[in-house]
């Protein structure tokens, strides 16, 4: 990410700063290597250490906007160097510094979300609400709220969740021309989290606002094929409700649909890559589906596809490969294929044990039912 705002501030201080963006700058053009990127951290710290002196005889307001920009510039590029740690404390020096800087404070929460530190995160965005009528695009609310929305999600505050959810489609809906491409994850997520709660009217009236979205042409080819996997997501979320109803044969028909329009439209297209888990997650769906119907047959059928899709998402030796080998074994042996299982097994030990990840309990359950059917 480009630190443009940043960049903006410290062009406007002294020739040593601007020296000290020009080398980050063409640092960035030929991709830095590691001890090019750690060279670049310390020549960056040079610089703050004399602004820093500086600022102790000079109390300038443009002096102290320079400084916090260049704590901002040295977080990203501890980012680059997965210094998370590091990241952090220099957001924090910038945020002491500029207090009312918005794009400090929601890189710094976006770093604590990567690194799983979903409380901390939205502590700092909570920060950012005061601030919010600062912002010189009139959208940013929306992406706020939708942020709070997604960490109280993770945190498993579904009540909240759907809180920040409604504020940020409040907030969508207010704005022209609206945004349609927010509206579909907006929708999707209100009624996922209204699901939870068994609100499953709310529920179905959300999913259905999402699928007709999907039919709304747009002009970017792009966003064409964005909008595509969001129409999947969306019958994948519906067949979800179909199947907390009980509606196990609407859910099936309902996963066949988003496969078939996935196998038509994305599978074809070489930048589907980014689209191998929304199919991966389908075909895992409709075995689940599958196996509660009592089809085990075409369950598995199913299942070997899911492998399949797996390895190309994960590689051939991956844990979630090993996973999907024992699953297939727990398949075969519903059916009353015991050498198959075996094999299933054999195959999702190797992984396990190519991976050194032999002490996982994922692994003992396997081992153990791999001895069983050696009895």
């Amino acid at each position: 990410m480009l630190p443009t705002s940043g960049l903006v501030t410290a062009f406007r201080v002294k020739k040593l700063k601007v020296n000290c963006v020009l080398i980050w700058l063409f640092c960035w053009q030929i991709m830095p290597t590691f001890a090019q990127e750690q060279a670049l951290l310390d020549v960056m710290s040079t610089s703050v250490t004399f602004e820093t002196a500086e600022i102790n005889n000079t109390v300038g307001t443009v002096n102290v906007t320079a400084l916090a920009s260049q704590f901002f510039l040295q977080a990203q590029m501890a980012e680059m160097v997965d210094n998370s740690e590091e990241a952090i404390q220099k957001y924090d020096q910038a945020i002491e510094l500029d207090q009312d800087n918005l794009l400090y404070r929601i890189s710094k929460a976006s770093l604590q979300r990567a690194q799983y530190q979903y409380s901390e995160a939205k502590s700092t965005l909570i920060d950012v609400l005061p601030l919010l009528g600062y912002a010189k695009t009139v959208d940013l609310p929306m992406f706020i709220y939708n942020e709070l929305g997604e960490l109280e999600r993770e945190l498993g505050g579904v009540e909240s969740a759907i809180s920040w959810y409604q504020k940020s489609l409040t907030v969508a809906l207010s704005l022209d021309p609206i945004p349609q491409e927010a509206l579909l994850p907006l929708y999707n997520n209100l009624g996922l989290m209204n699901l939870k709660l068994g609100n499953y009217d709310q529920s179905q009236s959300y999913f259905e606002k999402a699928l007709l979205l999907t039919d709304i042409p747009l002009e970017s080819y792009d966003i064409y094929q964005w909008q595509l996997s969001g129409w999947s997501t969306t019958l994948i979320n519906i067949s979800s409700l179909q199947v907390s109803l009980g509606l196990l044969d609407e859910a099936d028909d309902t996963l066949t649909r988003a496969l078939e329009r996935y196998n038509e439209i994305l599978e074809p297209d070489i930048r589907a890559s980014r689209y191998l888990g929304l199919k991966l997650t389908i075909l895992q769906k409709q075995s689940n589906v599958l196996q509660l119907l009592g089809k085990i047959d075409q369950a598995q059928v199913v299942r070997l596809q899911a492998l399949e899709q797996t390895k190309k998402l994960y590689g051939a030796t991956h844990n979630q490969v090993a996973l999907a080998l024992g699953e297939l074994g727990a398949y075969a042996i519903a059916l009353g294929r015991v050498a198959q299982a075996v094999k299933y097994y054999q195959q999702a030990l190797a992984v396990f044990a190519a991976l050194g990840d032999t002490d996982s309990q994922a692994y003992m359950q396997i081992q153990q039912s791999y001895a069983n059917l050696l009895l």
